[in-house]
């Protein structure tokens, strides 16, 4: 099994430290999974990862924060994307609460020695400003996965009963944290135990080989699982943006998918009418919406 870092580098400038980003593009994630997916099939095994404690929050870093409501769809939705693909999960410490980063107001809050040595050498040569560094540190810096876990909105979050943490609570726990999310049926908590439970109960998710839909669509991640001896298939479609978009299968996509005569929603973050979705027309895919579809039918597999 592989790690791969390739990912973890999608916002970096190029030629430039991790902390120099730029805004990471759908088309570039694609490519960067697809390369993984497709080159290991039958070779070797993927880990599927988007957060540790070197890593940003994912849902800070490649979802949507801003809101209560966006934080849940987002997190949903990256959920899904990544636990369709082929390979062994990695759900770092408060992922699947939907923790998100911390912004502390002063480099003194912080302790990784790495955004410490990045604040001094900045300040030692005064090319940047400070709120340039701070704003830096708030997207990148390694303390936004090391806060204490989130348990309980009681004091310390409920991770220790001390004066102080070792490092401060990220202050939106009265809000994020395990005992609100467990009692919660629509949290992101209850939604990764569905995911989880969907690749015990279906080979697909696990064996499924994988191919890559709509490649060049800048919104939408789409892409398909298969098993040749099941006549099954698994249908993903993930919108990473806070928009409408419409989904509009290629021809040859097409033709490939209705050889299946059923389909039905294995998992969504939004509430799927089946019935509406007819794949040889555009699909409306909503914000941050996240959709399954398992296909099943008498395909005929080539000799």
């Amino acid at each position: 099994m592989l790690f791969h870092f390739e990912l973890m580098e999608v916002d970096v400038v190029p030629g430039e430290t991790k902390w120099e980003c730029k805004p990471w593009k759908l088309t570039d994630i694609k490519t960067i999974m697809s390369q993984w997916q497709n080159n290991l099939q039958d070779v070797g095994w993927n880990s599927l990862y988007l957060e540790n404690h070197d890593q940003p929050r994912s849902l800070s870093r490649f979802g949507n924060d801003s809101t209560e409501e966006l934080r849940v769809l987002s997190g949903k939705m990256l959920a899904t994307f990544l636990m369709m693909l082929k390979g062994t999960l990695y759900i770092y410490q408060g992922q699947e609460l939907g923790m998100t980063n911390v912004q502390f107001s002063s480099i003194e809050d912080y302790r990784d020695v790495e955004t410490h040595n990045f604040w001094n050498h900045h300040k030692s040569i005064g090319d940047k400003t400070d709120s340039d560094m701070i704003h830096a540190i708030w997207n990148k810096g390694r303390d936004n996965t090391r806060t204490p876990m989130q348990w309980s909105d009681q004091n310390n979050a409920g991770f220790s009963t001390a004066d102080d943490t070792w490092i401060k609570v990220n202050p939106n726990y009265k809000t994020i944290n395990a005992e609100a999310a467990i009692k919660d049926p629509n949290s992101i908590f209850h939604y990764y135990r569905d995911l989880i439970q969907l690749r015990k109960e279906y080979p697909i998710i696990v064996h499924g080989s994988y191919r890559l839909l709509l490649g060049d669509s800048p919104h939408l991640y789409v892409y398909t699982r298969t098993l040749g001896y099941s006549n099954e298939q698994l249908l993903v479609v993930v919108n990473f943006f806070n928009q409408e978009v419409i989904l509009e299968l290629r021809e040859k996509d097409k033709s490939a998918i209705i050889e299946y005569h059923t389909k039905s929603v294995l998992i969504s973050n939004y509430k799927v009418n089946n019935i509406e979705d007819n794949f040889m027309k555009p699909i409306k895919i909503r914000p941050y919406e996240a959709r399954v579809y398992h296909l099943r039918g008498s395909r005929q597999q080539d000799d």
